[in-house]
């Protein structure tokens, strides 16, 4: 496509790389003495002419004499029409440049040396040859010329012929051309075979250019909408950068979404689109540019329908709307090139025109029985409110769209045509709130809720997924018991008691289970996530993860417990695999994705990855904390605060210890907290108040305790206290865990061991547990069993399994841990090196990053996106991101040219 021709940009953005190439190529032959060849080649409204400045100016600066000029676009010249006959004198592409006002390259005695002689081609290239390599004897030259597309023939037979000629002096070639341009190719495959080539193809300028240059043209925050307008420029710096110039211009447009979906655009800007159409394309063509406008997407059937036109009639003027880029074939159907250009168009034909199009395309796609997703758009255009036929229509193609975020749009737009006091309009919200739960966009669907429901039992059931990702269970619970008080329908009825049930299961209300004989998926699938819950405090995470996995496809969301289960499990290849497949479907700093952070920290704990751990924890302490999602908030203190107390920081153990509770008032029913403050207070010598802790936990929060670590740490607190009913009730715990896994097994011995002193059930546990990816509960029953045996007089075997806790310890930089065993060592005259700070990992800089981030880190400088780093590690697109945000933070940049900067000066 022709762009508008390109104002002047105030900076180039996003074109360092190939200015630092094709100025290297070139002064490579100034250093060696010899010529170079610099082509090229992008489409139309990249950015061509302003790169090709930027290199000239460089060029410049750097010693070169330049002469530069420009090939005559034949449409613009003398004000001509493009369909009007132009012909350029001969030679004026070359002129243009050799006399261009900036650095003539000839004397004028030269230049009336040959004047006159185009007639004789090879005279005149021989003189002009030996007049341009005198030139370079003094300084290096550089020749450039821009949109040789358009360069006249005798032009063009000298710029394959000179570089030849003048290979032996420095004497360079900068010349750009449209991609695909026969002028282009043809000199760089005369000049490739004697002068050394390099040919440089531009492409658009990449998101983060965009989003420079948006921000230093406008100097304020674009709305969403015109962040929308400023991606449909596909990167094409000449639309762009008008974009933008008009939205400063006309500021009181700020980009509003019509009731037809198109964007409300500058004036200044659909003006100039306008008549860069009409120069560039015939009546006929324009028209039926216009015309797909309004069409959006479409066949050549459908247009000659519309403009009651046969097919054969309208092949030349498609043909010229491809050729040109307005319009992309991809052989069985039309679409524009560039979603600005399409609204351009768009806001440029007439209200009434628009509508009368609209009508006559719903007219053919129905008469044709097309998808309804074809009509929805023509649909949103032409509705009045009230239209409930047009309501059912959009309903209708929403439930066929798989593009998720377009089915939202149009029960949007469904929506928009009901009275909010239609029970129409819950229902509608319902299927929104719905959408946004299936997509794992639950932010959205809470959002939806709070701003769009008033009493809508239908509309609850669709939010509860969400509410369940943000903790609020009791909510749940009170408003589901409401709406079964309140004698609804019997399926919602029983929708709404099984999810009252799976809310009591998770807050430990004990409510017994009741099967569900409802044939009704989400009924079925709230009563497997109360299932679920009651398998895993039961002691069995098989049960329950299938249980989960069943709620999870039956809800179409995602069951975080199922991954709670996996780590009861020992899978922890299967924890990671489902990881990476949920984040799939994660929005990046999402209420999902920090859900999936928690749980990559706790799965990096339990495997001795402590740094890791703390990564993953950091983050999504801060994002929940964003988001309002207490509970996370708090599962990511309880694992900072333990990797805190490894590392023997009692005191900051504690402050997030008391942060947490101050949490757990907004959050009551959180999962996974509670019993860091015991930690805290068992490590400080209040054993007593530490096991009042641990009851309020287990009588409050037992899901708490479906954890083996948590049941251990609960455990040798109470049996420290001297609190032996606390300690029963907990060991019977244990033992009906044991069922479940060889881990929970070995711990319902161990805990069994340790209350009877008995260092062979301990080292029965132990010897069970020597292949557990679990390092840190490892290290801890070795440590205990290490101390009994030592007590019963059995030293040698208790070094050796002091030496094994505290090597475990260390290697997972669990540093005051490993002192406590050092110590313990020490006692019995083993010493062993302190485990210092030295072993912790650096906060910020270089050493802050692991193993994972470092490797994202190389590849992203390498100039790898995020899908070609995931395909590189065999990890998904969202681990890279994860990686990348963490990399960013820990070397404080953002922006991956930053990072390669970085590396590039890594010693």
């Amino acid at each position: 496509m022709d762009a508008p021709a390109q104002p002047a940009l105030r900076t180039l953005h996003g074109r360092g790389v190939e200015i630092a190439t094709g100025l290297r190529h070139l002064r490579a032959g100034v250093d060696a003495g010899e010529g170079r060849v610099l082509c090229v080649s992008g489409h139309g409204g990249v950015g061509l002419s302003a790169l090709h400045d930027e290199i000239v100016e460089q060029s410049r600066r750097r010693g070169s004499h330049v002469a530069a000029g420009s090939s005559v676009d034949p449409r613009s010249a003398d004000g001509n029409d493009e369909r009007q006959s132009y012909s350029a004198p001969p030679y004026a592409t070359l002129a243009a440049a050799l006399w261009s006002p900036s650095g003539p390259l000839l004397t004028h005695e030269e230049f009336a040396d040959l004047e006159h002689s185009h007639d004789r081609p090879v005279w005149l290239l021989d003189r002009l040859a030996s007049a341009i390599g005198r030139r370079a004897t003094h300084q290096p030259v550089l020749i450039a010329v821009d949109d040789v597309q358009w360069a006249d023939q005798a032009s063009l037979f000298a710029l394959k012929t000179l570089p030849g000629q003048l290979r032996a002096v420095p004497v360079s070639w900068l010349i750009t051309g449209r991609a695909g341009s026969p002028q282009l190719d043809e000199i760089a495959s005369a000049a490739g075979h004697d002068v050394p080539l390099l040919h440089l193809a531009v492409g658009p300028l990449s998101n983060q250019a965009v989003a420079d240059l948006a921000e230093e043209r406008l100097r304020f925050q674009p709305s969403p909408t015109l962040t929308r307008m400023i991606r449909g420029a596909g990167g094409y710096a000449g639309l762009l950068v008008h974009l933008l110039d008009h939205v400063v211009e006309d500021a009181p447009v700020h980009a509003l979404p019509t009731e037809t979906g198109h964007e409300v655009l500058p004036d200044g800007f659909v003006s100039c689109l306008r008549a860069r159409i009409s120069a560039d394309l015939d009546p006929m063509t324009v028209e039926v540019l216009l015309t797909g406008a309004v069409l959006g997407r479409f066949s050549l059937d459908d247009l000659s329908a519309v403009v009651e036109l046969p097919p054969r009639r309208l092949v030349t003027a498609v043909e010229a709307l491809v050729s040109h880029g307005y319009l992309k074939d991809d052989g069985r159907q039309l679409s524009f090139g560039l979603d600005l250009v399409r609204a351009g168009a768009y806001a440029s034909v007439p209200e009434s025109l628009r509508q009368l199009t609209h009508r006559d395309a719903i007219r053919h796609l129905t008469e044709h029985h097309r998808p309804l997703g074809e009509v929805a758009p023509h649909v949103c255009a032409t509705a009045l409110p009230g239209d409930r036929e047009a309501v059912a229509v959009l309903q209708l193609a929403a439930a066929e769209e798989r593009h998720v975020g377009q089915s939202l749009t149009l029960l949007r737009r469904a929506r928009g045509l009901v009275d909010p006091a239609d029970p129409l309009h819950g229902e509608l919200t319902a299927e929104i709130i719905d959408g946004h739960c299936g997509a794992s966009m639950f932010q959205q669907a809470v959002e939806e809720y709070a701003e769009n429901v008033v009493n809508s039992p239908t509309a609850l059931v669709a939010v509860a997924p969400a509410w369940w990702m943000f903790g609020r269970y009791d909510e749940l619970v009170a408003e589901a018991r409401q709406g079964v008080n309140a004698g609804l329908d019997s399926r919602t009825n029983a929708r709404l008691s099984a999810i009252e049930r799976a809310g009591l299961a998770r807050t430990g209300q004990r409510e017994p289970h009741v099967a569900s004989t409802s044939a009704d998926t989400v009924t079925q699938a709230w009563t497997s996530r109360a299932a679920g819950t009651g398998a895993l405090l039961q002691g069995s995470p098989a049960e329950a993860a299938s249980h989960f996995h069943r709620a999870a496809r039956g809800l179409g969301a995602v069951v975080i417990e199922e991954l709670h289960a996996l780590l009861e499990l020992d899978d922890q290849e299967g924890a990671e695999h489902w990881l990476d497949q949920q984040a799939l479907d994660a929005h990046p700093g999402g209420p999902l994705d920090m859900q999936l952070e928690l749980g990559r920290s706790m799965l990096r704990l339990s495997t001795g990855s402590l740094a890791e751990a703390s990564s993953h924890a950091e983050r999504c302490a801060a994002g929940a904390a964003r988001l309002g999602q207490a509970d996370v908030v708090l599962g990511a203190r309880d694992v900072q605060a333990r990797i805190a107390l490894l590392r023997g920081d009692v005191r900051a153990a504690a402050a997030l210890a008391a942060t947490s509770d101050d949490v757990a008032g907004r959050a009551p029913a959180a999962a996974w907290t509670g019993l860091v403050p015991a930690m805290v207070l068992f490590l400080r010598g209040d054993t007593t108040a530490a096991a009042q802790r641990v009851q309020a936990v287990l009588t409050d929060r037992p899901f708490t305790l479906a954890t083996v670590e948590n049941l251990v740490v609960a455990h040798r607190i109470a049996l420290s206290a001297g609190d032996h009913r606390l300690t029963a009730t907990l060991s019977g715990i244990a033992v009906q865990h044991a069922k479940g896994t060889r881990t929970a097994a070995a711990v319902a011995t161990y805990l069994a061991g340790l209350e009877a002193n008995d260092p062979g059930a301990v080292t029965t546990a132990d010897q069970a547990l020597a292949s557990s990816p679990r390092v840190l509960l490892r290290a801890l029953i070795a440590g205990d069993l290490g101390r009994l045996l030592i007590r019963d007089g059995k030293r040698d075997e208790g070094v050796a399994a002091l030496d094994r806790a505290w090597e475990l310890y260390s290697s997972a930089d669990a540093t005051g841990a490993a002192d406590m065993l050092r110590r313990s060592l020490r006692q019995v005259g083993v010493r062993r090196k302190r485990s210092g700070p030295q072993a912790q990992r650096a906060t910020d800089g270089w050493d802050a990053l692991t193993e994972s981030e470092v490797r994202v880190a190389l590849l992203v400088a390498d100039g790898l996106s995020n899908r070609e780093v995931a395909e590189a590690l065999l990890v998904s697109p969202n681990t890279v991101a994860t990686h990348l945000r963490a990399v960013y933070t820990k070397l404080g940049v953002g922006k991956r040219i930053q990072l390669a900067r970085l590396v590039m000066d890594r010693p």
